[in-house]
């Protein structure tokens, strides 16, 4: 929604910092950073002199003169560089809510699926974990795959929809649809898939975790599967032979 102010049009509710985290000089690995928005959020990280971040190319919507882009090892991944000598902004947007986890209070190591990464600030390290095949739904056809993040620093990931956190004490257990995870404590248990029997529907394949650990739950995987079902029969009843009943 926009108003005329003076004869120039501005936004009459422009976007609110919702969370802001001054880096500290006492620790090399910090990040100075700030997420505004309430549901399609923005993260504009404060990258002092050579400081670096590794991101996906397409997460970003805008950065200072002073921020120089580079090959990260991946075709879609760039690792963005403060080359000047102040600081320097660089916006990304994960085209839902943003997650910030600092690994040095995780115990160092955070689990995220791979859609979900937005980027890696310094001190931090990322290696495949493990791939679940089982958990395949429409929005993550090829299943649940983690990658783990190690380190002392910042990682950011991308959330879809509203994103809550559960947290599971030793010992205890929860069942969670694939397509809703967005995060999990790397001390989690996963011990196992539910609902992915023979015959099954593959939508109600489902993990079983075990705490202690968090879990945090993105709440659209759900809608995503029941649209592609949906847009399936449309094709399916589109192609079926004359005099066929339909379902």
């Amino acid at each position: 929604m926009c108003e005329w102010v003076g004869g120039e049009m501005s936004f009459l509710e422009p976007s609110t910092v919702v969370h802001q985290h001054h880096a500290s000089v006492e620790r090399s690995a910090d990040l100075g950073f700030e997420v505004s928005g309430r549901i399609m959020q923005q993260l504009a990280l404060r990258l002092v002199p050579q400081q670096k971040v590794v991101t996906w190319a397409s997460a970003i919507i805008a950065h200072d003169h002073a921020i120089g882009l580079g090959d990260a090892g991946h075709p879609d991944l760039v690792m963005a560089a403060n080359q000047g000598d102040a600081p320097a902004r660089l916006v990304l947007s994960p085209g839902g809510p943003v997650g910030a986890f600092d690994l040095g209070r995780l115990a160092g190591r955070v689990l995220l699926p791979q859609e979900n990464f937005l980027a890696a600030g310094p001190g931090v390290k990322m290696r495949p974990y493990s791939h679940v095949r089982a958990l395949a739904s429409a929005s993550r056809p090829d299943g649940l795959m983690l990658m783990l993040a190690e380190g002392d620093g910042w990682v950011f990931s991308g959330g879809q929809g509203e994103v809550s956190e559960v947290v599971l004490g030793a010992g205890e257990t929860l069942t969670v649809r694939g397509p809703a995870i967005a995060a999990l404590s790397a001390t989690l248990v996963v011990d196992g898939v539910v609902g992915a029997g023979q015959g099954a529907p593959q939508a109600c394949a489902m993990a079983a975790l075990r705490g202690p650990g968090r879990v945090w739950l993105q709440s659209c995987g759900e809608q995503a599967d029941a649209n592609a079902v949906q847009a399936a029969y449309m094709r399916l009843n589109q192609n079926r032979p004359a005099g066929l009943p339909g379902r």
